[in-house]
């Protein structure tokens, strides 16, 4: 029997984890699934505010035969909290790497198992929709601009990955092992830089568009500044991760190329934001600024995200 971790790194969202451990208590599993796997959640709470084992106490008692652990990473950041996750899910066959503010439907982890069993991939990740909160203003809708995946058939073989609907087998783990980068601390991308040196050492990452995730977005994150500062930092993440996996002149190379080509299809869009409304003028922002992030990133300019917590 193969064992599947789902890790779990949490900061200030205590009422996000509830959500996500009791949808992950609620999950069903088909019996071919059942025979085959063995499964529990890992939680690696990062914020060490005496919040986080109270919200997994109670779901303990509501799902007893709930099996979710508990460990601390007492430094503050994305990678350093990833890495406790890969170092403390040791036991896995694999491990499935999903986000504090995310929710599961239900047929989510089954539908990951079945994708597992019947193909060869290093790696399966999936897509992640947008659930605005109530009263959130028509464009943030109609835009498009939060959601977080492209249509692909099942099977797709993509070049990067992200760590909010991920499995990651244990032949990538144990080859990679837990590098996430600490010099992405606040900025985020350290999930992408991650996923580019699994690419670059021959694994592969597969789409599965029936392993569907829910994300809850907070009002404080509809606003254009963040859209742009989200942008920028993105575009910087990705530079400054070219930068750490190829030579200079060929990461350069590579950047100031991506970076153009977003600044002029963002700016084609705004554009066109008269006929393409909210769309073109949300979304194109968003690549301008991507693509100023990827120039500026390569001389180490970046916006530290992660300093400031969004959500409950």
């Amino acid at each position: 029997m193969r064992i599947l971790s789902i890790g779990v790194i949490t900061c200030n969202r205590p009422e996000g984890l509830r959500l996500l451990l009791a949808s992950l208590a609620r999950q069903t599993i088909s019996e071919a699934n059942a025979a085959d796997f063995s499964w529990y959640v890992h939680v690696t709470d990062n914020d060490l505010s005496g919040e986080n084992p109270k919200v997994i106490a109670a779901l303990r008692t509501q799902f007893p035969a709930f099996d979710v652990r508990l460990s601390d990473e007492p430094v503050r950041g994305i990678p350093a909290a990833r890495n406790r996750s890969v170092i403390e899910t040791h036991d896995a066959d694999a491990l499935i790497f999903v986000d504090d503010d995310e929710e599961a439907p239900d047929g989510w982890l089954d539908a990951m198992m079945t994708m597992w069993r019947a193909t060869s991939a290093d790696v399966i990740t999936g897509p992640v929709d947008a659930v605005l909160p109530e009263g959130a203003p028509v464009w943030a809708k109609a835009s498009g601009v939060f959601e977080k995946h492209q249509s692909y058939p099942r099977g797709h073989k993509l070049s990067k990955a992200y760590t909010n609907n991920t499995l990651v087998v244990r032949k990538v783990l144990d080859h990679i092992g837990p590098t996430f980068d600490s010099s992405f601390q606040f900025t985020g991308s350290s999930d992408l830089h991650y996923f580019l040196r699994v690419v670059q050492a021959g694994f592969t990452i597969q789409w599965c568009p029936e392993e569907r995730l829910f994300e809850h977005v907070p009002m404080s994150r509809i606003r254009y500044s963040w859209i742009v500062r989200r942008g920028f930092r993105s575009g910087s993440g990705e530079a400054q991760s070219l930068l750490l996996l190829h030579p200079r002149v060929t990461a350069m190379r590579m950047a100031f190329g991506n970076a153009l080509a977003r600044i002029g299809l963002g700016g084609a869009q705004i554009l066109l934001s008269p006929i393409t409304r909210w769309r073109g003028l949300i979304v194109g922002s968003k690549r301008v600024a991507s693509g100023l992030g990827g120039i500026l990133g390569l001389f180490g300019v970046s916006h530290q995200e992660y300093l400031n917590i969004h959500g409950k």
